[in-house]
C-alpha cells in the first residue's frame, strides 16, 4: 500500500483524476471493475506488443478511464479507426470527452454485435480490460465468439489478468477452436499483470 502511495503521488493531474474516478467505480462495483486503479502505460504497451496495428481497425472491450486507448491515438503509426464497447455509463462518457476521434458505444460486451458498426473479419485487434474470471462462462463464450466473429484470419485477441493463467477458460477455448500464450508479464503495473494473445488454431 505504501508503495501504491508513492505512485498516485508522483501521478499529474490528470492521471490522478482517472485515478479518482476509476477508484470510485471500483468501490461502486469491484467485481464489475476488477481494478483499483487504472492500467498501466507499461501495460498498454504490453497489449499491442508484436502488433501490426497501422491504418487498421481496433476494438476495446472495457475500456474504464482509456490507459489503452490512450497509447493507441498516440502511437506513431497506430490504427485508422477505434471502437470501444463501455458498460459503465461513468466510463463512457469520461471516453467520449477524452478521446472525440474513438467511437464508444455503451453497451454490455455481450450485444455487442448489435450496435458495432463493423463487418466480420473487419478488425485487426480486440484488446480486452474486462474482467473475464468473474464472468460466467456462457458470457465470456458470447464475447469471445462475437469477437473473433470480427477478428482478421491474422488478427489476434489480447487480454491481460492478475492471476497464474490465461483467464480465458479451456472450455471456450476448444468450443471456439482458439489457442493462447503469454505475451508479456508487466510487474511495474498494479496489481503486476500478464498479457496473453488468443487466437484461431
Amino acid at each position: 500500500m505504501i508503495s501504491l502511495s508513492l505512485q498516485l503521488f508522483r501521478l499529474p493531474m490528470q492521471r490522478m483524476r482517472h485515478v479518482v474516478t476509476f477508484t470510485r467505480e471500483w468501490l461502486r462495483a469491484p467485481l464489475r471493475t476488477a481494478s483499483v486503479v487504472p492500467s498501466s502505460s507499461s501495460l498498454a504497451r504490453a497489449m499491442v506488443e508484436g502488433l501490426d496495428l497501422h491504418d487498421t481497425a481496433v476494438l476495446e472491450l472495457g475500456p474504464g478511464t482509456g490507459a489503452f486507448t490512450e497509447h493507441l491515438v498516440t502511437m506513431p503509426a497506430g490504427p485508422s479507426r477505434i471502437y470501444t464497447i463501455e458498460s459503465n455509463p461513468a466510463f463512457a462518457d469520461l471516453m467520449r470527452t477524452r478521446f472525440a476521434t474513438v467511437e464508444t458505444f455503451t453497451v454490455d460486451a455481450c450485444r455487442m454485435r448489435s450496435l458495432l458498426p463493423c463487418s466480420p473479419r473487419s478488425v485487426k485487434a480486440v484488446l480486452c480490460g474486462l474482467p473475464l474470471l468473474s464472468m460466467s462462462l456462457s458470457s465470456v463464450h458470447r464475447i469471445m465468439k462475437s469477437a473473433f466473429e470480427l477478428i482478421q484470419d491474422d488478427g489476434e485477441f489480447r487480454c491481460f489478468t492478475y492471476g497464474p493463467r490465461c483467464p480465458v477458460p479451456f472450455a471456450v477455448h476448444e468450443r471456439l477452436l482458439i489457442e493462447s500464450a503469454r505475451v508479456r508479464f508487466c510487474p511495474a503495473n498494479f496489481p503486476p499483470a500478464s498479457v496473453y494473445r488468443v487466437f484461431r488454431a
